[in-house]
């Protein structure tokens, strides 16, 4: 699917991205670096918000993609946050009106 809100430098960059990832599964190899560690927020919330704003992230990316599951999978990038992390950053979303409510629906309740 098209990104229907990310900006066009959006994709060059993550085109970029995927040109300059090593072999994985870290983004220098095999070892987790500092970039990784500064990247794994980002990644976290774009894989969340993802579903409501279509940013493409992924397409056409597939050492993005695994990049991206590796730091996904890590459990210190989940225990860095609240445990209804992903829930509050949708509430989050929703309460920026009008445009959060139209991305991310109405709030529960």
């Amino acid at each position: 699917m098209c990104s229907r809100l990310a900006p066009p430098r959006f994709g060059a960059w993550r085109d970029r991205l995927e040109t300059e990832l090593g072999a994985g599964p870290s983004f220098n190899g095999l070892d987790l670096a500092l970039v990784d560690c500064a990247f794994a927020p980002l990644r976290m919330r774009a894989t969340l918000l993802e579903p409501h704003l279509y940013l493409g992230v992924f397409t056409r990316r597939p050492r993005l993609r695994t990049w991206s599951e590796t730091l996904l999978g890590r459990d210190a990038l989940h225990q860095s946050v609240a445990p209804d992390f992903p829930e509050q950053l949708i509430n989050s979303r929703r309460s920026q009106a009008p445009l959060g409510r139209k991305l991310f629906g109405e709030p529960p309740g």
